[in-house]
């Protein structure tokens, strides 16, 4: 009886560690919105909160996450705004750029950040408010996105619609320009660091169906492979706890997926999930696994974890916000 009791025990230990590491209880998902508010969501009953950002008259916000906070960039705005779930969810901290602008943000731990705010990526204390160290980005090549690893920070540059895009790679510790990765297509545009360690590189350019992700090797560094045939105009890229697949969300063509152990797109634009027949702009994945899109209706459609992708819940949006980029965060 005293092994069954402490057997019994043992089970009951390891179900409560596997609800605390699927439960969404405490996540909020959250969409930077087209007129730059925050828009949140509770990923436990799907109320509403919006937020209102710093006002900037660019389009392509980005928003990441980390722990409690977001962290918002607003192109024309010369900041980044952070609101933290553990302080009150209203309050907006801002932090100046130099007069730099953002284009996009990587969170590399509990306090730091590099945001890119061309011609420099920028070092950035979110807990602290403080800027730090800039490290100088030069040529002519456009930034467009930024992506961190333990040791490296990756930029990436686009040289223009006939000309391939490459990465610049920082040294985070020494605050330099240390290497840079050609990759063979035009403008880049996302990066995501893969479960299986590798970089993600989405790119687009004119044509249907004429986006490609670069896979990287972030070590060496150096461009390992290219996978063909992604819709248009790629908005956001997550990948799934599940693992192996990368979701990359297409303004025209919905949720496409990407295998990462077969290197291939099992889900092209032609059978991409399109939640109510919309393409989507962003996607968010929560704890419990499962799948917010923003629409192109202006709603947040939440859907079964892959392969199912089935339609749960529809959340339209407040007034005109309508959601774009998201990250999700977790109150304390």
């Amino acid at each position: 009886m005293r092994r069954l009791a402490l057997l019994a025990l043992a089970l009951a230990a390891a179900c409560s560690d596997a609800l605390e590491q699927t439960s969404s209880a405490g996540q909020y998902v959250g969409f930077v919105t087209q007129d730059n508010y925050l828009l949140l969501l509770s990923a436990t009953d799907l109320t509403q909160r919006l937020v209102q950002l710093e006002f900037g008259p660019g389009s392509g916000q980005r928003l990441t996450a980390r722990g409690s906070v977001f962290l918002a960039s607003i192109p024309g705005s010369a900041r980044v705004d952070i609101v933290d779930l553990a302080d009150n969810p209203d309050t907006v901290r801002r932090i100046g750029l130099a007069g730099m602008e953002p284009v996009d943000a990587a969170m590399a731990d509990d306090s730091i950040a590099w945001v890119v705010a061309p011609p420099y990526v920028v070092r950035v204390n979110y807990r602290a408010g403080a800027l730090g160290d800039m490290v100088f980005i030069g040529g002519t090549a456009s930034l467009t996105a930024v992506a961190v690893t333990a040791q490296r920070v990756f930029v990436l540059r686009d040289a223009g619609l006939s000309s391939p895009g490459y990465i610049t790679v920082v040294d985070p510790v020494a605050h330099a320009v240390v290497d840079s990765v050609l990759l063979t297509p035009a403008r880049p545009r996302l990066a995501v660091v893969g479960d299986d360690s590798l970089l993600y590189v989405v790119s687009t350019r004119a044509g249907t169906d004429s986006g490609r992700v670069s896979v990287v090797n972030p070590i060496e560094p150096r461009e390992l492979l290219v996978i063909n045939g992604i819709g248009s105009a790629p908005l956001q890229a997550q990948f799934h706890p599940s693992g192996s697949r990368l979701l990359v969300a297409s303004a025209f063509s919905g949720i496409q997926e990407v295998n990462t152990i077969t290197k291939t797109l099992t889900r092209p634009p032609s059978d991409a999930i399109r939640p109510g027949g919309h393409a989507v702009a962003g996607i968010v994945i929560d704890q419990g696994r499962l799948i917010y899109a923003a629409d192109s209706a202006c709603a947040v459609d939440v859907l079964q974890p892959p392969p199912d992708y089935t339609v749960r819940k529809v959340v339209s949006a407040p007034g005109a916000h309508c959601p774009w980029y998201g990250a999700v965060a977790t109150k304390p």
